[in-house]
């Protein structure tokens, strides 16, 4: 099961991946946090992205400006929080990919 967020709404999904590049395609079924019911995630990110307020304007651009107009001008504002990173993150991170790193021949 996957966890997709998109601006203060989850929907949580079940399937499989396997789509190209960073973000893999889902074939799976799942509901949002308003408790609407998608087949695709293909289809919630249709809705999500189709939707429009009163005005007529894009919800998805409207809820991100509002996002980051709460945010502080900062790194830590910027970074939700994580402006450090400890030492022992970084070592446990380093050693987490480098087989990836590898395996990619970088």
């Amino acid at each position: 099961a996957a966890v997709v967020h998109s601006q203060g709404k989850k929907a949580k999904v079940t399937g499989q991946g396997g789509g190209v590049g960073a973000m893999p395609a889902f074939s799976c079924a799942g509901t949002d946090t308003e408790g609407k019911e998608y087949t695709k995630l293909d289809d919630m990110w249709k809705d999500e992205l189709a939707a429009v307020d009163a005005q007529g304007e894009r919800l998805w651009y409207k809820k991100a400006v509002d996002y980051w107009k709460e945010q502080p001008a900062t790194v830590d504002g910027v970074l939700g929080g994580y402006g450090h990173v400890s030492d022992v993150d970084i070592k446990e991170s380093a050693e987490f990919i480098l087989p990836f790193m590898i395996e990619a021949g970088m």
